[in-house]
């Protein structure tokens, strides 16, 4: 009986340990996060993707990243335009965030689409990123290029949330990378 203790009190610990100790990031600039069910089959280029379902916050493809709460049953994949990056999407229902490096003064450059290849009159794309509300200029169509540069991350994680002007806001893909 001792010795089963023993075991399960080893067990308990080795898991407990296991979950408290990290592995170390590697972060390799730039980094490309696509938005899609699980069922999806990452963009096929010259880049290396990661790819986000709509889960939780969690440690993740070498990253740490994704949503304040599960909203996997928000991810689509459309099968009708040609780039997949494109083809799939998240329907945003909450925060994303991905954890970066906490380096006072680093600033990045956050590239990102939001969108549906089938278009939608009641998507307005407006989002804010790291506390900068970026308004939808166009109004309802299929996709929307945001493009915001020197963006500084303070608190290690980049910040992503609907606007208040938003409506069915959908996003497709990200590209982060290093602004110095």
């Amino acid at each position: 009986m001792a010795l089963l203790y023993a075991a399960i009190l080893s067990m308990l610990v080795f898991a407990t340990t296991a979950k408290a100790t990290d592995p170390v990031i590697n972060y390799s600039f730039p980094i490309r996060v696509n938005f899609q069910p699980s069922t999806s089959a990452l963009p096929v280029d010259k880049f290396v993707w990661n790819a986000d379902f709509g889960g939780v916050f969690s440690f993740k493809d070498g990253f740490r990243y994704g949503w304040d709460k599960d909203i996997q049953s928000l991810a689509r994949e459309r099968n009708i335009h040609p780039l997949q990056k494109r083809d799939t999407h998240v329907e945003v229902g909450g925060t994303w965030e991905f954890e970066l490096p906490e380096i006072p003064g680093r600033k990045y450059n956050i590239f990102l689409v939001c969108g549906d290849p089938l278009g939608s009159a009641k998507s307005i794309n407006s989002v804010v990123i790291e506390g900068v509300e970026v308004i939808d200029q166009d109004g309802p169509d299929k996709f929307d290029v945001i493009n915001l540069q020197g963006v500084p991350v303070d608190d290690g994680k980049l910040t992503i949330t609907p606007a208040a002007s938003a409506s069915n806001l959908k996003l497709t893909h990200i590209k982060i990378s290093r602004a110095n």
